[in-house]
């Protein structure tokens, strides 16, 4: 299948602001309700593949869903939508990528879990081997 490539015009080259002003109101509005960010890579990934899903599901059924004008309105809407939180959260986890600490791996609460089991493990083996050899 071949993709058909648009090369960006003037026009379009003039609409990068307003593109961009979007994206930010969208950032101020998505900071106040979701104060809190991941503190991990994977996670704060997750955010952005999960907006980009969003906007996929929303071009397959603006392409194979059509119906009629007034829902294609809405439909460009759900695309413009989907288009400025994938920029939106795109451009959070890029700020939190600059910030020293920020972003970096963290072990997850299994791996936590798992570990602690493993020392407890450890231990009672240590426990018993020690016990075995005060007992000989």
């Amino acid at each position: 299948m071949k993709v058909e490539m648009m090369k960006t015009s003037e026009r379009h080259r003039n609409q990068i602001p307003v593109a961009v002003s979007m994206i930010l109101s969208e950032l101020d509005r998505a900071i106040e309700k979701h104060p809190k960010y991941p503190m991990d890579l994977i996670h704060a990934s997750a955010i952005v593949s999960e907006e980009a899903g969003e906007l996929t599901r929303a071009c397959l059924q603006y392409v194979y869903e059509p119906d009629g004008i007034p829902y294609e309105n809405l439909q460009r809407m759900a695309l413009r939508d989907e288009c400025i939180q994938v920029g939106c959260t795109a451009i959070r986890m890029l700020i939190h990528l600059q910030e020293d600490g920020m972003l970096m791996y963290h072990k997850s609460t299994q791996e936590v879990i798992e570990e602690e089991k493993q020392k407890q493990e450890g231990s009672i083996w240590k426990r018993i081997y020690h016990a075995i050899r005060a007992a000989i």
